[in-house]
């Protein structure tokens, strides 16, 4: 078996040295061959980055390596490798296949891998060299089957493409290396830029950094600064105010030492008086006319003269008091009267005398010398008043009083002024001279014996004038020194300051202008007293109204309040207000002028275009409205008779009286709104405008013979307030109060009034429903109200005028008028529901019931005048059996116990028991 396994190596016995030579040379050219292609296909191909490395996965299916040789084929044989030692191996052709095939896998895996891994690969994986097999090939016995040389070429071909693989891979790597460190050097060169612009950003934040902190501190600088200042300011304000409370002090001060020194002066002066004897004067001054009293200054006036003082006067000449000449010092001259016996029992008189000399009052003698000395300090004292004329005769003395409330024309304006205004047409002297009872006057004796006899002056007539006013000096006072209540800023300097809005046109801005200046003008000239005072006064209201009209316009409220409020003062306080805003600007006389009166149109239409609904409603509304109502009651209450037709406007102006009287307005309001109209029903005359249809309403009814008046809107709306029990309080009660006061004033204007008045749906069915809820709590004496004694007498004062007013209506429209009728047609609501019945109740109550038995005998006494009214009224309604049922209704009898009145009422709730369900009443 031996012999026959090693005849296999016979087969290889001419393969000499010559033939592995030419192969070994064979190999070479090939390989040589094989490096210069793929150096040329590396040249060749174009740069391009390695393909993406494929994740290797270490599960799935791996194909099998392809077989290089058949099973079949000699080379499938396994190769015997012989040694010099005489050994041998055997090598399987698969294995060494395998080998190959692994390689070759091993080269493919290299060419597919990114070059970071390659260039840690510093040589192939394997190296076989052909050299070995071939010269262990040569070493195989003769009997082997020798290989064929398409396999040995095979072999060699499978091993010459890994080391050009590799110098390949080693190129490839070098360029790509050679990219990747240009690469680099750009980002290096991106990086550093990046670093560059990193570097001028951040020097460029830190300079605006700078920049703000700079900006910084400026500001605070600067506030720094500006408190300093504030600071300053300040302090140079408080500084100048204790500077004008020092110095009004020091004033104050100085006013207090000269009234002493004055009060010093003026006693030395009455004792230097008393002490020098009448008879040491010389016998002169009996010739010399009477001294004429001079005129006081102001400050004096107020200092001695008090709101009733009375003095002598006489005619001065017309000098202008504001000049400097004129003016000299008077003499002091003493009064001598004619020789009288002296009296041998002062204090004493002869009643049998034809007659009685005329009681002097006490004390009499010491007001005169006061009198002379105060004349006599007066005329130490030049420059202050004009000297009396010695031509001109002395009229005889007359008595004048001071204006003791004539304001002062100065720019102040403040009432109790220390310097009252110098009026040459007002004579204000000192004190009234008395005397003393007990003390007689002297007087000089004609012959110069020194004998002291007594004084009596003549008898004059006393003569009382009313105190003189200087209307323009007090329109003025009170236009300059007028404030609103509510505002910290005087009236005048807020008009000069307004600042009308943008939406207002230039129109108005520039009337507005002129307004202001026309006003300082008219003030400025105010101060100059004229002739013609109402001529001024006149065009001052006139620029007020005017300026009335742009500040509605132009929406400014706060502004428009006050100067409402300015006119309403001015209104109560001048008389001739009312004359100077309605009169006809051409003819006073012409009452009935067509045209209306601007200040009517101007506050008519503050009413309809602000005084609207609004919730909530604006408290400036509320302020504007309140004046706008103010200003025209005290309008109606104050003006003339001849002017009353032009109040005609006020109810004739469209949508005014719905405007005013509107559901959704305030109950003060409202208020307001209907105590004007009961001022305005006051003057009969407007009674048929008060009641006149609205002219959208009469335009409607001129087609037909007589108009409706039973749905006149404001009539309806009074009678609606007048039943409504949401509203409650003072206001309200106010409210109902001053609709029944309007209609009673209707009612007794004219007859016509009181049949226009029943024509109403609504008036008499809601004042019946009004007398019911006045009256209940009263008769059946709740405690809340029983309690209080004024709201009892007030509850039983408003019965009796409702009461009343009710009757006066009922049958003041005569036998025309059904007041059943009325009262079964009334429209249905859930006010007037069961009105019959509440009419009967209440006129029952009021004509048989008992009033509370705490009840004071004066308001039994009032409440005793409804009794004939309700009676007849109820006579109207019921007669016969109801009647005698209504006062049987209200009749108790005294015998019977208290507990027994509720007998019926037990019956009742006992039949209701009994036909009650016992279910139910388990339930």
């Amino acid at each position: 078996m031996l012999d026959s396994d090693d005849d296999l190596f016979g087969a290889f016995d001419d393969i000499d040295e010559t033939i592995i030579a030419a192969a070994d040379e064979a190999e070479s050219k090939f390989l040589e061959s094989q490096r210069t292609v793929q150096t040329g296909r590396v040249l060749s191909e174009p740069q391009s980055p390695p393909p993406p490395k494929r994740q290797r996965l270490g599960y799935g299916w791996a194909p099998q390596p392809p077989r290089i040789v058949s099973l079949n084929s000699f080379d499938s044989l396994p190769e015997v490798s012989v040694f010099d030692n005489g050994l041998y191996d055997l090598e399987s052709t698969r294995d060494h296949a395998s080998r190959l095939d692994e390689s070759v896998s091993v080269n493919l895996t290299q060419e597919h891998t990114p070059p970071i891994s390659q260039q840690t690969q510093d040589a192939p994986v394997y190296n076989v060299p052909i050299t070995n097999v071939q010269r262990s090939m040569t070493e195989e016995p003769e009997g082997r089957p020798r290989l064929s040389q398409q396999a040995l070429e095979n072999a060699s071909q499978g091993h010459a493409p890994a080391a050009t693989v590799n110098r390949q891979k080693e190129a490839q790597l070098e360029k790509e290396l050679g990219a990747l460190r240009a690469e680099f050097q750009k980002l290096r060169e991106e990086q550093e830029l990046v670093q560059r612009n990193l570097k001028e950003a951040e020097d460029a934040r830190l300079a605006k950094e700078g920049e703000v902190s700079i900006l910084r501190k400026g500001i605070q600088k600067t506030a720094q600064e500006h408190a300093a200042e504030i600071t300053r300011i300040k302090a140079a304000k408080e500084a100048a105010e204790a500077m004008q409370t020092q110095a009004q002090k020091q004033l104050k001060e100085e006013m207090d030492r000269l009234k002493t020194q004055f009060a010093f002066k003026q006693h030395e002066l009455e004792t230097s008086a008393r002490s020098s004897p009448w008879t040491v004067r010389s016998k002169k001054s009996q010739k010399q006319a009477p001294p004429t009293p001079v005129k006081m200054p102001a400050q004096m006036r107020e200092w001695n003269a008090g709101p009733s003082n009375l003095s002598q006067g006489s005619n001065y000449p017309r000098d202008d008091p504001f000049s400097s000449q004129g003016f000299e010092v008077p003499r002091q001259k003493v009064r001598a009267v004619a020789e009288k016996p002296k009296k041998t029992l002062p204090g004493f008189v002869n009643a049998f005398d034809l007659s009685p000399p005329k009681s002097q009052p006490k004390s009499k003698g010491k007001s005169k010398e006061k009198e002379q000395s105060v004349m006599e300090r007066e005329a130490s004292m030049p420059g202050w008043f004009p000297a009396p004329s010695s031509q001109r005769p002395i009229s005889p003395p007359q008595m004048h009083s001071s204006p003791v409330t004539s304001p002062p024309s100065t720019p102040t304006g403040v009432r109790g002024s220390k310097f009252q205004p110098f009026d040459r047409n007002v004579r204000v002297m000192g004190p009234p001279p008395e005397r003393n009872v007990t003390e007689d006057p002297m007087e000089v004796d004609s012959d110069d014996q020194g004998q002291a006899v007594p004084l009596e002056e003549s008898p004059a007539e006393e003569t009382l004038e009313l105190p003189f006013m200087d209307w323009r000096a007090e329109l003025h006072r009170i236009v300059m020194t007028h404030r609103y209540p509510s505002s910290p800023t005087l009236t005048m300097h807020l008009l000069m300051s307004t600042t009308l809005y943008a939406s207002a046109s230039i129109e108005q801005v520039q009337t507005y202008r002129i307004l202001n200046d026309k006003l300082l003008e008219n003030l400025g000239t105010a101060m100059i007293s004229g002739d013609d005072a109402d001529s001024a006064n006149h065009a001052l209201l006139s620029i007020l109204v005017g300026m009335v009209g742009i500040l509605h316009a132009a929406a400014m409220f706060p502004p428009l309040t006050s100067l409402l409020h300015l006119l309403r003062v001015l209104a109560l306080y001048l008389p001739t207000f009312s004359h100077f805003v309605l009169a006809p600007p051409e003819r006073d006389d012409a009452a009935d002028d067509d045209d209306a009166p601007q200040i009517l149109v101007t506050l008519c239409d503050i009413i309809r275009v602000h005084v609207i609904v609004k919730d909530p409603f604006p408290d400036e509304l509320v302020d504007l409205a309140k004046e706008t109502l103010g200003l025209l009651e005290v309008i109606t209450w104050t003006i003339p008779a001849n002017l009353v037709p032009r109040l005609a406007y006020i109810p004739r102006s469209p949508d005014t009286l719905s405007t005013m009287l509107a559901p959704g307005l305030p109950t003060s309001l409202l208020a307001h709104a209907t105590r004007l109209l009961t001022l305005l029903a006051s003057h009969h005359s407007l009674f048929r405008h008060l009641l006149a249809l609205p002219p959208e309403a009469d335009s409607l009814t001129q087609s037909s013979a007589s108009p409706n008046f039973s749905r006149l809107p404001h009539i309806e709306q009074l009678s609606a307030y007048l039943i409504d029990t949401s509203r409650k309080g003072a206001e309200a009660d106010a409210l109902k109060e001053s609709i029944l006061a309007f209609v009673a004033s209707l009612s007794v204007a004219h007859a016509d009034a009181i049949t226009i008045l029943v024509q109403s749906q609504t008036l008499i069915p809601s004042m019946v429903v009004f007398l019911t809820q006045v009256s209940t709590p009263f008769f059946e004496e709740e405690p809340s109200l029983m309690r209080s004694p004024a709201r009892v007498e007030s509850v039983v004062v408003l019965v009796v005028r409702t009461m009343s007013l009710l009757y006066s209506l009922v049958f003041g429209a005569g036998s025309s008028f059904n007041l059943r009728q009325k009262i079964l047609l009334c429209p249905p609501s859930r006010q007037f529901h069961g009105i019959q019945y509440m009419l009967l109740v209440t006129l029952g109550r009021l004509s048989y019931a008992e009033p509370p038995q705490t009840l004071t005998t004066k308001l039994q006494n009032q409440l005793d005048q409804t009794l004939d009214m309700a009676k007849g009224m109820l006579e109207l309604l019921v007669d016969g059996p109801e009647h005698e049922a209504i006062w049987a209704a209200f009749q108790v009898d005294k015998d019977e116990p208290m507990n027994s009145i509720k007998t019926e009422d037990d019956d009742e709730e006992r039949e209701a028991r009994i036909q009650l369900p016992v279910e139910s009443q388990e339930v």
